[in-house]
């Protein structure tokens, strides 16, 4: 929600993870800023486990994601909900972009 800060106040991404779990889906998180929310202590350990990912706040961590990372951890699927990612580069890569919000 908010870039590169700890503020977690009307962030849409604790509403995403419920209604996704509320779905059935396995959901893990990381936020660089709030390790005590996340899943795992680092990107690439939560790349590693996912095979789709949600881009819902625009920390410079998330828009330095290269489609070739996304790639190598076998991402399959992208929803970038601040259009903060490179769509031609992961698509070129064989990967589903979908782009919202901003």
């Amino acid at each position: 929600y908010k870039a590169d800060i700890e503020d977690m106040r009307e962030s849409p991404s604790l509403k995403i993870k419920k209604i996704l779990e509320d779905k059935g889906a396995n959901v893990i998180s990381y936020d660089p800023f709030i390790p005590e929310n996340s899943n795992y202590q680092t990107l690439a350990q939560t790349l590693k486990e996912a095979d789709s990912i949600i881009i819902a706040t625009p920390h410079t961590e998330f828009k330095n994601i290269s489609a070739k990372t996304l790639k190598t951890y076998n991402i399959q699927i992208v929803i970038d909900g601040k259009n903060c990612l490179n769509k031609a580069d992961i698509l070129a890569q064989g990967i589903i972009y979908k782009g919202i919000g901003h």
